[in-house]
């Protein structure tokens, strides 16, 4: 799939509860969603479309993640956390690099994702997807 279609599914936000800003996503959170659906649709699975809730919660957890300057898993949801990858496509390679990262990204059960990454104090990038 080209990447003006890829960029298209990753614009189509959706899932935004009542109250619940969703803006914008970075350039390092598009090139997640991005090169995770590149990934999912080598594939043959469909795309995950980015959700705003998630996109809220994923967001939190990288913030307090490098905040506290360690990696962490949230509860009671799907999700994927990374370290130290200075940039967002390095975050995904890992990811996919590993067979339990892996699942989680090329799920069938999960349809829509949410993404961030923040820079700790130190200068250490932490990454997070999670999905549903």
């Amino acid at each position: 799939m080209v990447w003006s279609a890829l960029l298209a599914v990753v614009l189509s936000v959706v899932g935004a509860e009542p109250g619940e800003p969703c803006s914008v996503l970075t350039g390092g959170e598009s090139q997640i969603v991005a090169k995770t659906n590149e990934a999912r649709l080598a594939a043959g699975l469909p795309p995950l479309v980015v959700d705003c809730v998630l996109m809220g919660s994923s967001r939190r957890h990288a913030r307090r993640m490098a905040a506290e300057a360690a990696l962490f898993h949230s509860a009671g949801v799907a999700e994927n956390v990374a370290a130290g990858q200075p940039f967002a496509d390095g975050a995904v390679r890992t990811w996919l690099g590993s067979s339990g990262h892996r699942a989680n990204m090329m799920s069938r059960r999960y349809t829509r994702i949410g993404v961030a990454g923040y820079i700790s104090a130190d200068g250490k990038a932490f990454w997070v997807q999670q999905f549903r």
